[in-house]
């Protein structure tokens, strides 16, 4: 898959996350998660794709410099939600715990399209390198 490839991808993932955050927002019972649902859509909207050409612009000269490119992608994103959810968390104070559960499911649909891209990219410039 090329880079363009994944942003058409990417784009529509995060249209589907959008239209699915936006008829939830209907809902009464979703009305203490609506903001933080769409602070983090836009949180990951930046995070993932930056994080994905960081590793996909890396020029690596040895064949597991994508492996560590990708390691520190995956554990700056890691520690950027864990700053951004604290961060919410002493700013706001939510009175429910459920406030992370719209942020987790996201986080989990974000990694596994940036996991699946960044692999299949990987095996592919690995190949052309031999």
């Amino acid at each position: 898959m090329t880079f363009s490839g994944f942003l058409k991808q990417y784009l529509f993932i995060t249209f589907l996350c959008a239209a699915t955050i936006g008829i939830l927002s209907t809902q009464h019972f979703f009305d203490d998660l609506r903001f933080f649902s769409w602070i983090s859509l836009g949180f990951f909207a930046v995070v993932s794709i930056s994080t994905t050409w960081f590793v996909a612009g890396g020029n690596s000269k040895r064949k597991g410099d994508v492996i560590n490119y990708f390691l520190i992608a995956v554990t700056g994103k890691l520690l950027l939600s864990i700053l951004f959810i604290l961060i919410y968390a002493l700013a706001v104070r939510p009175e429910s715990k459920l406030f992370v559960v719209p942020f987790f499911v996201l986080y989990l649909i974000y990694s596994i399209m940036q996991t699946r891209f960044l692999s299949q990219w990987g095996r592919k410039k690995v190949k052309d390198k031999s």
